[in-house]
């Protein structure tokens, strides 16, 4: 160890006696600094709107017939319809204020800053669909809640989550809700069984019971920069104003002369546009004139946040919204790393969060009788969901199109990977297709190539050539589909 190296730990530390210490203070410190700092608000939007984007994850049921390998429509619609109406506001919420989606971009914005969430089942007699969800605040539960010595059952509890001798958790002590705690206020534990919540988050080490605020990285670096703008915004608005300060060259503390009629007190301390005027003989002006912000400002200011992006595991230029360097080439490279960050998460949150919900919703309706599954299990019905997260646009649209035309034309992807990676379902996309060109030839119009193939020029269409235009086309979409469901 060198004079360089000594504030460097060495010994090793448990990760969840570090996070008993620190964890309330980890979250408080992010919870500030989206409330206060642009660039952390900006995070949390980014996760909200990448990861789960204005729809919500999306579910599409593929339930096929106990006989075959054709599809139960009847059971897929129902499934589909009920689902889609459970998500509204009135029935998916317990304050029915937020519905499904809503709820997941919720929960997504609160990951930078608390590191984790809580969503406990409530089963409600009153609800068509027989329970609802509830958030629960991360703060009602007691980080400072642990038993050492094993409960009467053998679980122990570690920071408020009760866990079997396996360390699988078991339980959940939260505080009953208080909008108005104080630190001196005596509050009261309730007891939910695991069963009942879902407790997210990424874990970063092994047997990690809680959540670290994704901010906790970059949080003390970015708290720093904070303050730093705030600094040069002060300076340079001090510079604006162009203060000075008066002196005397002789030493003299004060005016001593009997003619002039000017005095101590009549300095001048406000001035108007184009105003001379007279200073006390023997008295000058010094002016104050901080040159703020200086060079360095801009060069800093990129250093740094690329450093807090790094931390964050987002791209410079989106996060700082600095697109002033940035060429096509280097915004693909960022940007293509940073959705491939987007796309565990995705991953993550639909495994963890959206199936659990959706395994609740099933049982409760099953038993409900809102949905008739039949002979129908639930566990068949859960493995034929297709969940589909948001999904991006082109980046080069042009390229990145024949990219997939090429590569679906040589036997290296197909229709279905092309449109999944859009967000889009291939049955979906071929029965709008099928519908779309049956009504262009119902009406007898002429759309792209069809209306360069017109030999008068004049957008005229005659029956007999829509009809053989719209069965071209007709022809050309049952290959397509044909290629992409290869």
């Amino acid at each position: 160890m060198s004079r360089q190296t000594r504030d460097w730990p060495i010994m090793p530390q448990q990760i969840n006696a570090i996070l008993i210490s620190q964890l309330r203070q980890l979250r408080a410190r992010s919870r500030y600094l989206r409330m206060n700092d642009p660039y952390a608000s900006s995070f949390a939007g980014m996760k909200t709107r990448n990861i789960v984007g204005h729809m919500g994850v999306t579910m599409q049921a593929k339930v096929k017939q106990q006989r075959g390998d054709k599809l139960n429509e009847k059971l897929n619609k129902e499934l589909e319809q009920a689902w889609t109406t459970w998500c509204l506001p009135k029935y998916c919420s317990v304050k029915k204020d937020m519905g499904f989606a809503a709820m997941q971009q919720f929960l997504q914005a609160q990951t930078p800053t608390d590191g984790e969430f809580f969503v406990q089942r409530v089963v409600d007699k009153a609800n068509p669909f027989g329970m609802s969800l509830r958030i629960v605040d991360p703060d009602q539960l007691d980080a400072g809640y642990n038993s050492q010595i094993p409960l009467p059952n053998g679980n122990i509890i570690v920071m408020g989550v009760e866990l079997d001798p396996e360390l699988a958790p078991v339980a959940y002590h939260f505080f009953k809700p208080n909008l108005f705690y104080g630190a001196s206020q005596p509050r009261e534990r309730i007891r939910v069984p695991a069963s009942d919540v879902i407790h997210y988050f990424v874990p970063w080490f092994v047997n990690q019971i809680r959540g670290i605020p994704e901010m906790a990285p970059s949080a003390y670096r970015l708290n720093m920069v904070s303050g730093y703008e705030d600094a040069e915004a002060q300076a340079a608005r001090l510079g604006a104003t162009k203060a000075g300060f008066f002196y005397n060259e002789k030493g003299e503390t004060e005016y001593t002369g009997e003619k002039d009629k000017l005095d101590q007190n009549s300095f001048i301390d406000e001035v108007e546009p184009g105003q001379f005027d007279i200073l006390p003989t023997g008295w000058k002006m010094q002016t104050y004139d901080p040159q703020h912000p200086n060079a360095a400002y801009a060069v800093f200011m990129k250093t740094a946040l690329r450093a807090v992006s790094a931390g964050f595991g987002v791209d410079y230029p989106t996060l700082a919204n600095d697109l002033e360097s940035v060429n096509l080439s280097s915004m693909r490279g960022g940007m293509m790393e940073t959705r491939d960050g987007y796309r565990i998460g995705q991953q993550n949150f639909i495994q963890h969060f959206i199936c659990r919900v959706f395994s609740w919703w099933l049982e409760a309706v099953d038993l409900k009788g809102a949905v008739t599954l039949g002979k129908v299990t639930r566990d068949v019905v859960e493995e034929s969901i297709v969940w589909t997260p948001r999904r991006w646009g082109y980046i080069d649209p042009m390229k990145d199109v024949q990219a997939d035309i090429l590569a679906n034309d040589n036997g290296l992807g197909t229709l279905t990977n092309s449109l999944a990676e859009k967000g889009m379902d291939f049955e979906e996309t071929i029965d709008q297709i099928a519908y779309q060109q049956q009504y262009i030839k119902a009406k007898g119009v002429k759309l792209g190539a069809d209306l360069k193939g017109d030999s008068a020029g004049n957008g005229v269409v005659e029956e007999d050539d829509g009809e053989t235009a719209s069965s071209g086309q007709q022809d050309g979409g049952n290959k397509s589909g044909a290629k992409g469901g290869s």
